[in-house]
């Protein structure tokens, strides 16, 4: 009788301690399925305010362009004589002359030449960006490489120009009958991070 009852009770110790350990389980409760192999909890990033930001692209303020919509970092700063309409600049720096500098970005939109038509019947040749990018662009004149990527749905040019330590990239789409062109000029750390959520967010209302 002594021996069963000792059976039950190591018995009912072995189930407590197995409910135990499946209550301190690694799996997140958060709705993220997340697994958390150290068994640590993340620290909590509110805590850390005196941490430098790093440059986040997943975040910005949003900018219009005609029709064009597009998000750039916190850090940069539009010129006070931007217009919707364009030309525009944005930079990391200005100057006590009112100068841009650091990374520079200017944003641009050109209207496309479109021949009249001459017969009845007769259509206005179709505009090729590609052919522009490579032949009438400020990128074709500093002899970019240029490479068609899609972003959201449209088709834009982005090459970049190096040397000596300098970068340039440059930025092409179209939309009803315009020509939206980027310029970014690296200076600082902001340079991929502009770039990297202008690709991300470049869209056309």
């Amino acid at each position: 009788m002594k021996k069963l009852l000792a059976l039950i009770l190591a018995l009912c110790f072995a189930v407590c301690a197995a409910a135990c350990s499946s209550a301190k389980s690694p799996l997140s409760s958060g709705g993220e399925g997340s697994l958390d192999v150290s068994g640590e909890s993340e620290p909590d990033s509110s805590i850390e305010e005196d941490a430098p930001a790093p440059v986040n692209v997943g975040e910005g303020v949003a900018h219009k362009l005609r029709e064009l919509r597009f998000y750039l970092p916190e850090a940069f700063i539009a010129a006070e004589g931007n217009a919707q309409t364009g030309p525009q600049r944005y930079s990391t720096e200005v100057t006590d002359n009112g100068v841009a500098a650091g990374t520079v970005i200017t944003a641009m939109a050109h209207e496309i030449a479109v021949s009249a038509e001459s017969g009845e019947g007769s259509e206005a040749a179709a505009f090729d960006l590609s052919d522009y990018v490579k032949n009438d662009s400020n990128a074709s004149v500093a002899r970019v490489d240029m490479s068609p990527v899609t972003i959201n749905e449209t088709t834009w040019y982005i090459g970049e120009w190096k040397a000596s330590g300098h970068a340039t990239t440059y930025i092409y789409g179209e939309h009803n009958n315009v020509v939206y062109e980027f310029i970014i000029d690296k200076q600082n750390e902001y340079y991929s991070a502009a770039i990297s959520m202008l690709k991300e967010t470049l869209w056309f209302a």
